[in-house]
């Protein structure tokens, strides 16, 4: 994996900020109390939530103390807003509770990312709040850029680059520089994609961009480095803050990389432009080549066919790529230049759209044109890979991930199709334009998208004081699976009931619509029951498939687990109209489980989903859904830690749901059994206290000790390995056992 990040920028940086609407918040959050008046006075943050991100605000907080401390006030009262209801009486109410999360996100939103960014963005300046204000809004967006690219290092983080291009309402040359800067700069010119490179293009409308290249490549290194590093190495830049005074609009593009084509190098760090070993060709087969040099590309994924076309479509025509860059990715920014040359395109995003068509494999790619300031380019091909855009007041935000646009906006549009080749597609912010017009590859035919809410904040995936994603993850378990267990019962006398209307209401609480479901007379009753995912997710199902047997002993229901991968082999075809599907996927975009979802739906299953992200591909595509924790709980790191336990509580609950609708258990015992689950985040929480030190080991030559952590409690059993054929017979013919497997807790800690 890798990430992409990315920015084109509109003129709203030249405008003044009206903060009226703000002033409307801070009065209505002052005079409010209780959950309702203080959801009505969010709900003004809500609505002016672009206009808080966009850079008139920003500017006006750093020129003006009044604007500064009126965020600051605003920030104030709904911290203590949340402190009064986290600590009064009805504290653990459902909406209470929801109210309390909405002040915290707020919080965190105006102290961090509104607050916190003024001095980010001044410690990218050489001259501080007295730069000039096309600088800072240069910086503003170069900062917003590289925190994108922060936020998607977990994608890999072997080297790292970003392309910045400013473009000027004039022609502007070297000559235009301070003296003492020229010979360097013209330098520069020479060095291109590389670190430090730089490309100057005057424009047939007599305007110029100047772009920008910063890179840095490491094979071992921490959380932040690379960011660090480009940060330093811009801030030192005297070329480019000497441009950025004439700056008129600006544009950039970045790229975290996990090499999987060529070597961990400078030379193969993304973006990369097309500019040849040999940029005149060579013999008489020799294509002539157009100024399209310097455009740049970054790619997330693989091109399975880059040799191939290496050899014809490059190495066929008389060029050849520079010796020291290896990655595939060097290909496209050279097929599309090709493409100029030898006349098979009009505008770049046709070009750009014939690019794509001739590559294979599962991509994300960006394009950034010197000669095409107000535009980008998008593609997406295969399964594995997307890009998500958010349109904001001051442009549009580019990212692999929503954890990437969450900080600075509240809807984005993703870009993941498989059908008909894929997408391409253009964002504009020149005068007259769509912002988005997007094509599928096959055909060219127009797309429609359409977009969704971003329902995390950027404090969710805030690492805090853990040097690794890893061990946040662990220490925030318990809390994930208090969020899971949270309001998705309720204690009735002795038992417990999974009906949350309302009393004399409908129930509209996450079983609703799978209690209908088994008590629907119109429908075959539920004979088969199957739990299913991949990765860790598959393993949670197979815990989840015991306790389903558990809770479900004796009754005429067939309970089986398996991989989405194996299962999705064997049900084309069948009919699963007495089947109930129980998915499970962190993300919610896991392309396996999902394609086995598509057809159980089809063959007439119903489909219940175990996920943790809200308007994901999977949510969608089930009948019913429950989310682990509160259905935004980011999971960064490999291993999956507060997911998979999560997921196991959701499936303790989901047995008891189902026990209770079908009858399979009586009140007290089903009450007994979850009131053995109850104190699960507190005892997992006791299992993540930090340990004494061991003490030193006996002998002349004493070992290191270490500070132990108790790091895991997982459900192991022991089982056979569950065959294709097992997965087929489940689909084909079901059985009435349900004897459950033995299975044991494990608890694990450090070696002494």
């Amino acid at each position: 994996m890798c990430g992409i990040a990315g920015f084109l920028g509109n003129r709203n940086w030249t405008r003044t900020a009206d903060l009226s609407w703000l002033k409307a918040v801070a009065d209505g959050l002052a005079q409010a109390s209780e959950p309702a008046a203080i959801d009505a006075a969010l709900d003004g943050l809500v609505a002016h939530f672009t206009d808080l991100m966009a850079f008139p605000t920003h500017m006006a907080a750093v020129a003006d103390t009044a604007a500064t401390a009126l965020l600051t006030a605003v920030a104030d009262r709904v911290d203590a807003l949340e402190a009064a209801l986290r600590s009064g009486e009805a504290a653990r109410d459902v909406a209470v509770e929801r109210t309390a999360e909405r002040l915290r996100d707020y919080a965190w939103q105006l102290r961090t990312e509104v607050l916190g960014n003024i001095g980010r963005t001044l410690a990218l300046l050489p001259d501080g709040a007295a730069s000039t204000r096309p600088q800072h809004a240069v910086a503003w967006a170069a900062e917003q850029v590289l925190e994108n690219l922060d936020r998607l290092e977990v994608r890999g983080r072997d080297s790292a680059g970003i392309a910045l291009q400013i473009t000027i309402d004039r022609r502007y040359t070297l000559d235009d520089l301070p003296a003492a800067l020229r010979a360097g700069a013209a330098e520069r010119l020479a060095v291109g994609d590389r670190h430090e490179g730089l490309a100057l293009h005057v424009l047939p409308d007599g305007r110029t961009t100047v772009r920008f290249t910063y890179k840095v490549a490491t094979l071992i290194g921490r959380l932040g480095d690379n960011g660090a590093f480009l940060r330093g190495r811009m801030r030192a830049d005297a070329v480019l803050w000497a441009v950025a005074r004439h700056a008129d609009g600006f544009s950039a593009i970045a790229h975290t990389r996990w090499a999987s084509h060529g070597a961990i190098s400078l030379p193969n760090c993304h973006p990369l432009n097309a500019r040849l070993l040999n940029e005149a060709g060579a013999g008489k087969a020799a294509t002539a080549l157009d100024a399209d040099a310097d455009a740049m590309v970054a790619l997330n994924g693989d091109i399975d066919n880059y040799r191939a076309l290496t050899e014809s479509a490059i190495e066929g025509t008389g060029h050849a790529l520079p010796t020291d860059t290896t990655t595939d990715t060097k290909v496209i920014p050279v097929l599309f230049r090709l493409e100029g040359a030898t006349g098979n395109g009009g505008g770049n995003a046709d070009r750009f759209l014939a690019t794509i068509r001739r590559l294979d494999g599962s991509m994300a790619i960006i394009l950034q044109h010197p000669a095409d300031p107000e535009r980008l380019q998008l593609g997406q091909k295969g399964s594995g890979q997307s890009l998500f855009v958010a349109e904001v007041n001051d442009g549009l935000i580019i990212a692999s991930e929503n954890y990437g646009l969450a900080p600075r906006a509240r809807r984005s549009i993703p870009l993941a199709q498989v059908e008909r080749g894929g997408l391409a597609v253009t964002l504009s912010t020149a005068a007259g334009e769509p912002a988005l017009a997007a094509r599928t590859v096959d055909d060219g035919a127009p797309a429609s998208l359409k977009a969704d809410t971003i329902e995390i904040f950027s404090r969710d995936i805030f690492r805090g004081r853990h040097d690794h994603f890893f061990e946040k993850e662990v220490h925030e378990a318990p809390a994930s699976v208090r969020k899971t267990l949270a309001g998705r019962y309720r204690r009735q006398d002795r038992r417990v009931s999974f009906d949350l209307g309302a009393a004399g209401g409908a129930d509209t609480g996450p079983w609703a619509g799978l209690r209908a479901r088994l008590a629907d007379p119109a429908k075959p009753p539920i004979r088969r029951i199957l739990v299913t995912g991949q990765g860790t997710a598959a393993i949670a199902a197979m815990g989840i498939e015991h306790l389903i047997r558990l809770a479900l002993d004796k009754a005429p229901v067939t309970v089986a687990s398996a991989k989405a991968s194996e299962l999705s082999t064997n049900l084309d075809g069948k009919s699963l109209d007495d089947a109930l599907v129980i998915a499970i996927s962190q993300s919610g975009t896991t392309t396996d489980t999902n394609r086995t979802v598509d057809l159980a739906r089809a063959a007439g299953a119903w489909i219940h989903a175990i996920v943790n992200r809200r308007n994901s591909p999977l949510v969608r595509k089930s009948d019913s859904h429950l989310f682990t924790s509160d259905g935004r709980d980011i999971e960064m790191a490999v291993a999956s830690t507060k997911a998979f336990y999560s997921q196991v509580a959701a499936g303790k609950l989901t047995a008891l749901c189902l026990a209770d609708a079908l009858g399979t258990l009586p009140p007290s015992r089903s009450m007994t059994r979850w009131w053995r689950w109850r104190p699960c985040p507190s005892v997992s929480r006791r299992c993540w206290t930090t340990k004494a030190p061991s003490p030193p080991a006996p002998g002349p030559t004493p070992r290191a000790t270490a500070i132990g952590r108790w790091w895991a409690t997982a459900p192991t059993r022991s089982r056979p390995k569950r065959s294709a054929s097992s997965c087929r017979s489940f689909a084909t013919s079901p059985s009435r056992s349900t004897t459950p497997r033995t299975r044991s807790i494990s608890t694990c800690r450090p070696s002494p």
